[in-house]
């Protein structure tokens, strides 16, 4: 079942970072989709000029790519949203995706499932549930993003399958804020991704990744391993890079070639992204040195030739 309304929300330093990427992309994209509809608006003082907009705004930026007269910029602001919507619906769900996958490696979870996969993964994981509307709302989306990614922007029968399977409840909430329900859509129909669909994104991903962060709180509380207990402190830790840099050549940042997106990995591209050093990568994954002990099973003979010649 969802976590109940009343629970405590928990901000472990993986929500805190996917709340402040949320806020900002939700910042980008309403800036864009109010910015073009205020320009539309002053545009409509110079109607019927025929100058072009670069040489009526040349301080502007990037204005020499937008070489229309006012007119025929005001005709594409206003028909914006619907392009908008359709750059900016995966751009939140991909957003949200990500979580998800971070959430899944905080339960030790180093698989990488299908984005169909995983809210189901991580509430088999946790042991808890999504609320039902919200999560078949969010697989329609993504389905409409997968046709417009890969499929030209065609439904195929996965999407009208999807969109049949909403609740009563779940195409009613769609409808109020998209205005048109995804039931109408047909194979081979066009996929519209409009500011409707780019509001509801934002809703629905904004709930399931509250109702996600809250499953977390039990399912880490019932690990037993120091190192899941301490996972949020070390998340939460934000080393000291002027005394870092001042190490200079003495300090080596590493990773394990297998890691990919892990959070080990990803933790050491960060520091070395501030710093601007390279990363020096070490066989097998970031527990390469173990050969079996624990149940993790590296490559440590490897590993102690690469950490010999790092100390060289």
């Amino acid at each position: 079942m969802p976590p109940a309304a009343g629970d405590p929300l928990v901000r472990f330093p993986a929500f805190r970072h996917h709340e402040m990427a949320r806020r900002e992309a939700n910042s980008a994209i309403m800036a864009l989709l109010v910015g073009s509809q205020m320009t539309a608006h002053f545009l409509s003082l110079t109607v019927g000029s025929q100058h072009l907009l670069p040489a009526m705004f040349p301080a502007v930026s990037h204005v020499r790519r937008f070489n229309l007269t006012s007119d025929k910029a005001r005709e594409v602001l206003l028909n914006a949203d619907a392009h908008l919507g359709t750059m900016a619906v995966p751009y939140a769900l991909a957003i949200h995706e990500d979580f998800l996958r971070t959430c899944l490696e905080l339960l030790g979870i180093t698989s990488e499932p299908a984005a169909a996969r995983l809210h189901s993964t991580l509430a088999s994981r946790a042991g808890g549930g999504f609320d039902s509307d919200s999560l078949a709302q969010f697989h329609v989306l993504r389905e409409m993003r997968n046709a417009v990614i890969h499929l030209g922007g065609r439904v195929n029968q996965r999407l009208v399958g999807c969109a049949n399977r909403l609740s009563p409840s779940a195409e009613t909430a769609w409808k109020k804020v998209v205005g048109r329900s995804p039931r109408r859509l047909g194979p081979d129909d066009v996929v519209e991704l409009g500011t409707g669909e780019l509001f509801l994104s934002l809703a629905a991903t904004k709930n399931l990744a509250r109702q996600a962060n809250k499953m977390l709180v039990p399912a880490l509380r019932s690990r037993t391993d120091p190192l899941m207990r301490n996972m949020p402190a070390c998340n939460a830790y934000r080393p000291d890079f002027g005394a870092l840099t001042a190490l200079g050549s003495r300090l080596v940042l590493a990773a394990g070639v297998e890691s990919g997106q892990q959070l080990a990995a990803r933790g050491a591209r960060s520091v070395t992204g501030q710093l601007g050093l390279p990363v020096t990568e070490y066989p097998s994954h970031h527990g390469g040195f173990l050969g079996g002990e624990y149940g993790q099973h590296g490559d440590p003979e490897a590993f102690a030739t690469a950490l010999r010649a790092t100390l060289d």
